[in-house]
């Protein structure tokens, strides 16, 4: 797992083979071999201009919070050794 500083009240974090992207400290998109996906809820305008940027012009599918939530869990129960 990696964290990369991306600008002001952003962050990537790299965990295996995908990419969750942070606006302050809240996960609001990620992206893996499969495409790019966002969180389908209306975010405040900087963070909303956050996303824009970090797709860069790709296409995103828009997902509910509940699912966008799972599916980021389900990474870091891969990531973190369960002993």
């Amino acid at each position: 797992m990696q964290i990369h500083r991306t600008g002001n009240n952003t962050t990537e974090l790299y965990v295996n083979d995908t990419i969750v992207f942070y606006s302050y400290d809240t996960p609001v998109a990620y992206s893996n071999s499969k495409g790019f996906y966002i969180v389908g809820k209306k975010y405040s305008r900087t963070t909303s201009k956050h996303v824009s940027q970090w797709l860069n012009g790709h296409s995103a599918t828009c997902l509910e919070l509940e699912e966008f939530e799972a599916n980021v869990k389900k990474l870091f129960k891969k990531e973190i050794p369960v002993y």
